[in-house]
Protein backbone atom coordinates (compact mmCIF):
# COMPACT_ATOMS: atom_id res chain seq x y z
CA UNK A 1 0.00 0.00 0.00
CA UNK A 2 1.14 3.55 -0.66
CA UNK A 3 0.44 4.71 2.93
CA UNK A 4 1.24 2.63 6.27
CA UNK A 5 -1.07 4.45 8.39
CA UNK A 6 -0.63 2.44 11.64
CA UNK A 7 2.36 2.97 13.92
CA UNK A 8 1.54 -0.39 16.03
CA UNK A 9 -1.64 -2.02 17.32
CA UNK A 10 -2.01 -1.57 21.17
CA UNK A 11 -4.76 -4.28 21.66
CA UNK A 12 -6.72 -6.85 20.16
CA UNK A 13 -9.66 -9.17 21.43
CA UNK A 14 -10.39 -11.65 18.22
CA UNK A 15 -13.67 -10.75 16.78
CA UNK A 16 -14.62 -7.92 18.86
CA UNK A 17 -11.95 -5.16 18.64
CA UNK A 18 -8.72 -3.69 17.69
CA UNK A 19 -6.65 -0.74 19.08
CA UNK A 20 -4.10 0.66 16.86
CA UNK A 21 -2.12 4.20 16.52
CA UNK A 22 -0.60 6.67 14.05
CA UNK A 23 1.79 9.19 15.18
CA UNK A 24 1.96 12.26 12.87
CA UNK A 25 4.99 13.60 11.57
CA UNK A 26 5.79 16.98 9.48
CA UNK A 27 8.24 14.91 7.71
CA UNK A 28 5.48 12.89 6.08
CA UNK A 29 5.82 14.12 2.69
CA UNK A 30 1.55 14.65 1.97
CA UNK A 31 1.43 17.30 4.76
CA UNK A 32 3.48 19.29 2.21
CA UNK A 33 0.64 20.07 0.52
CA UNK A 34 -2.14 19.79 3.72
CA UNK A 35 -1.37 22.45 3.99
CA UNK A 36 1.55 24.68 3.69
CA UNK A 37 0.57 26.72 6.33
CA UNK A 38 -1.37 24.61 8.83
CA UNK A 39 -0.53 20.65 8.00
CA UNK A 40 -2.76 18.27 9.41
CA UNK A 41 -3.55 14.95 8.65
CA UNK A 42 -6.22 14.74 5.56
CA UNK A 43 -9.41 13.24 6.67
CA UNK A 44 -9.51 10.83 3.97
CA UNK A 45 -6.20 9.66 5.79
CA UNK A 46 -7.82 8.95 9.28
CA UNK A 47 -10.57 7.02 7.11
CA UNK A 48 -7.60 5.15 5.85
CA UNK A 49 -6.31 4.66 8.88
CA UNK A 50 -9.50 3.09 10.43
CA UNK A 51 -9.89 1.13 7.16
CA UNK A 52 -6.71 -0.49 7.78
CA UNK A 53 -7.13 -0.94 11.26
CA UNK A 54 -10.33 -2.75 10.69
CA UNK A 55 -8.48 -5.07 8.10
CA UNK A 56 -5.97 -6.07 10.60
CA UNK A 57 -8.87 -6.64 13.02
CA UNK A 58 -10.55 -9.35 10.63
CA UNK A 59 -7.08 -10.63 9.29
CA UNK A 60 -6.33 -11.55 12.63
CA UNK A 61 -9.36 -12.70 13.55
CA UNK A 62 -9.66 -15.49 10.83
CA UNK A 63 -5.81 -16.47 10.85
CA UNK A 64 -5.33 -14.73 7.19
CA UNK A 65 -8.37 -16.35 6.03
CA UNK A 66 -8.90 -13.49 2.83
CA UNK A 67 -5.88 -12.35 0.85
CA UNK A 68 -7.72 -9.03 0.02
CA UNK A 69 -9.95 -6.58 2.13
CA UNK A 70 -11.36 -3.54 0.81
CA UNK A 71 -13.64 -1.11 2.29
CA UNK A 72 -16.56 -1.63 0.64
CA UNK A 73 -18.85 1.06 2.26
CA UNK A 74 -18.17 4.13 4.85
CA UNK A 75 -21.77 5.44 6.88
CA UNK A 76 -22.05 8.25 9.19
CA UNK A 77 -18.40 9.44 8.99
CA UNK A 78 -18.01 12.36 11.52
CA UNK A 79 -15.08 14.69 11.26
CA UNK A 80 -14.43 16.29 14.75
CA UNK A 81 -10.80 18.08 15.32
CA UNK A 82 -8.26 18.17 13.34
CA UNK A 83 -4.55 15.44 13.92
CA UNK A 84 -1.11 17.73 13.23
CA UNK A 85 2.20 16.72 13.25
CA UNK A 86 3.36 15.51 16.74
CA UNK A 87 -0.06 14.42 17.73
CA UNK A 88 -0.84 10.72 17.93
CA UNK A 89 -4.09 9.55 16.41
CA UNK A 90 -5.25 6.39 18.67
CA UNK A 91 -8.11 4.52 16.58
CA UNK A 92 -10.29 1.99 18.04
CA UNK A 93 -12.84 -0.36 15.83
CA UNK A 94 -15.04 -2.54 16.81
CA UNK A 95 -16.69 -5.40 14.69
CA UNK A 96 -20.56 -5.31 14.67
CA UNK A 97 -21.55 -8.19 12.88
CA UNK A 98 -20.56 -10.31 9.77
CA UNK A 99 -23.01 -11.24 6.54
CA UNK A 100 -20.78 -13.25 4.66
CA UNK A 101 -18.00 -11.38 2.78
CA UNK A 102 -18.95 -8.40 4.01
CA UNK A 103 -17.65 -7.43 7.76
CA UNK A 104 -19.82 -4.44 10.09
CA UNK A 105 -17.54 -2.32 11.98
CA UNK A 106 -17.74 1.13 14.00
CA UNK A 107 -14.37 2.98 14.79
CA UNK A 108 -13.65 6.22 16.65
CA UNK A 109 -10.18 8.15 16.06
CA UNK A 110 -8.83 10.27 19.48
CA UNK A 111 -6.09 12.28 19.92
CA UNK A 112 -5.44 12.71 23.85
CA UNK A 113 -8.99 11.66 24.60
CA UNK A 114 -10.59 14.23 22.27
CA UNK A 115 -12.30 12.59 19.63
CA UNK A 116 -11.54 13.33 16.10
CA UNK A 117 -13.39 11.16 13.30
CA UNK A 118 -16.08 8.57 14.42
CA UNK A 119 -18.39 6.76 11.77
CA UNK A 120 -19.15 2.90 10.53
CA UNK A 121 -17.26 1.03 7.80
CA UNK A 122 -18.56 -1.94 6.11
CA UNK A 123 -14.93 -3.64 4.56
CA UNK A 124 -15.72 -7.08 1.75
CA UNK A 125 -13.02 -9.44 1.97
CA UNK A 126 -12.06 -12.09 -0.84
CA UNK A 127 -9.85 -14.11 -2.16
CA UNK A 128 -8.07 -13.67 -6.25
CA UNK A 129 -8.82 -17.56 -6.56
CA UNK A 130 -12.13 -17.06 -5.21
CA UNK A 131 -13.01 -14.25 -7.71
CA UNK A 132 -11.76 -15.81 -10.61
CA UNK A 133 -13.96 -19.20 -9.85
CA UNK A 134 -16.94 -16.75 -9.46
CA UNK A 135 -16.19 -14.68 -12.63
CA UNK A 136 -16.44 -18.05 -14.53
CA UNK A 137 -19.67 -19.34 -13.07
CA UNK A 138 -20.72 -15.57 -14.07
CA UNK A 139 -19.74 -16.17 -17.53
CA UNK A 140 -21.57 -19.31 -17.98
CA UNK A 141 -25.03 -17.97 -16.62
CA UNK A 142 -24.92 -14.78 -19.15
CA UNK A 143 -23.62 -16.68 -22.11
CA UNK A 144 -26.47 -17.98 -24.43
CA UNK A 145 -25.94 -21.35 -24.79
CA UNK A 146 -27.82 -24.22 -27.14
CA UNK A 147 -29.29 -26.73 -24.41
CA UNK A 148 -29.12 -29.95 -27.29
CA UNK A 149 -25.38 -28.86 -27.90
CA UNK A 150 -24.26 -27.63 -24.37
CA UNK A 151 -21.26 -25.63 -23.95
CA UNK A 152 -18.13 -25.90 -26.20
CA UNK A 153 -16.23 -24.34 -23.19
CA UNK A 154 -16.83 -27.27 -20.96
CA UNK A 155 -16.06 -30.33 -23.23
CA UNK A 156 -12.71 -28.66 -24.15
CA UNK A 157 -9.81 -29.88 -22.17
CA UNK A 158 -7.49 -27.03 -23.78
CA UNK A 159 -10.32 -24.63 -22.27
CA UNK A 160 -10.17 -26.42 -18.87
CA UNK A 161 -6.48 -26.94 -18.41
CA UNK A 162 -6.05 -23.09 -19.29
CA UNK A 163 -8.79 -21.80 -16.77
CA UNK A 164 -6.87 -24.35 -14.22
CA UNK A 165 -3.91 -22.68 -14.57
CA UNK A 166 -5.06 -19.95 -13.66
CA UNK A 167 -6.82 -20.61 -10.46
CA UNK A 168 -3.66 -22.45 -9.35
CA UNK A 169 -1.84 -18.88 -10.26
CA UNK A 170 -4.48 -16.73 -8.31
CA UNK A 171 -4.36 -19.29 -5.71
CA UNK A 172 -0.26 -18.47 -5.52
CA UNK A 173 -0.96 -14.73 -5.58
CA UNK A 174 -2.94 -15.38 -2.41
CA UNK A 175 -0.95 -16.84 -0.56
CA UNK A 176 2.44 -14.64 -1.43
CA UNK A 177 0.05 -11.95 -0.12
CA UNK A 178 -1.05 -13.37 3.02
CA UNK A 179 2.89 -14.41 3.81
CA UNK A 180 3.67 -10.75 3.41
CA UNK A 181 0.42 -9.22 5.45
CA UNK A 182 1.87 -12.00 8.17
CA UNK A 183 5.30 -9.87 8.05
CA UNK A 184 3.34 -6.80 8.30
CA UNK A 185 1.53 -8.26 11.54
CA UNK A 186 4.48 -9.40 13.29
CA UNK A 187 5.80 -6.05 12.66
CA UNK A 188 2.63 -3.77 13.70
CA UNK A 189 1.74 -6.45 16.84
CA UNK A 190 5.76 -6.54 18.64
CA UNK A 191 4.07 -5.02 21.77
CA UNK A 192 1.41 -7.44 21.81
CA UNK A 193 3.42 -9.97 21.47
CA UNK A 194 5.42 -9.67 23.89
CA UNK A 195 2.53 -9.36 26.43
CA UNK A 196 0.91 -12.69 25.55
CA UNK A 197 -1.87 -11.42 23.64
CA UNK A 198 -0.85 -12.74 20.35
CA UNK A 199 1.60 -15.53 20.13
CA UNK A 200 4.24 -15.67 17.32
CA UNK A 201 2.26 -19.43 16.19
CA UNK A 202 -0.86 -17.27 15.16
CA UNK A 203 1.49 -15.37 12.62
CA UNK A 204 3.70 -17.82 11.06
Amino acid sequence: MRFWLLDRICSYEKGMELTAVKNVSLAEDYLADHFPEFPVLPGVFMLEAATQASAWLVRLSEDFAHSVIVLHEAKAVKFADFVTPGNTLRMCVKQIRQDGKLVHMRFQGEVEGQSCVSGRLVLECSNLADDHRENKVHDHAVDTVDPQEGDPREGNPANRDASADRRAEYARIDQQMVAALRIQAAILTKDILTKGILTKSMLS
